[in-house]
């Protein structure tokens, strides 16, 4: 009679060993996944952006110290493609509309205003129609911009 010696130890170390493989596989196809899900959520982050409050919040950085407001009624924003704000509204401090552009066109994307936020490329106003009461001491488009141009340092440059 031939006596096998079994413990359960060494069934266990077995059966660990294999368990380990699987959870760690697990964990690698779970971080794979997540990444990926996260990825596209980023990637559609913007086209979801334009849809909330937080559309208006670029217009609003870029003219903040205006005398007055910005809005629009719609936007779309890519990471690589331009942006384009529709119906957009600049108010003085009454909210009275002063400039209406139909279409405002910047050609670059967010990436690359994210790399470089001193160069806003090409901005592109479509059919802008400006309100201005003129005075012999300047305009009301003036008051509204004044600070602001003030805060720049600089005019920007446009080109008609």
């Amino acid at each position: 009679m031939s006596h096998h010696f079994y413990t359960p130890l060494m069934a266990r170390r077995h059966i660990r060993h294999g368990r380990d493989e699987r959870p760690r596989r697990r964990w690698v196809a779970s971080a794979l996944v997540t990444l990926a899900v996260l990825g596209v959520a980023a990637w559609l982050a913007p086209a979801a952006l334009v849809h909330t409050s937080l559309r208006d919040r670029p217009l609003a950085v870029a003219f903040s110290g205006i005398d007055g407001s910005i809005t629009s009624t719609g936007a779309t924003w890519g990471w690589l493609d331009g942006i384009e704000y529709r119906d957009v509204v600049l108010r003085d401090r009454a909210g009275r509309a002063v400039v209406i552009v139909p279409r405002i066109v910047i050609d670059r994307g967010i990436l690359r205003l994210a790399i470089d936020r001193s160069n806003l490329g090409t901005v592109r106003l479509i059919e802008p129609e400006a309100l201005v009461e003129v005075r012999s001491d300047g305009s009301s488009l003036e008051d509204i911009l004044a600070t602001w141009l003030a805060s720049t340092g600089h005019a920007p440059a446009f080109e008609l």
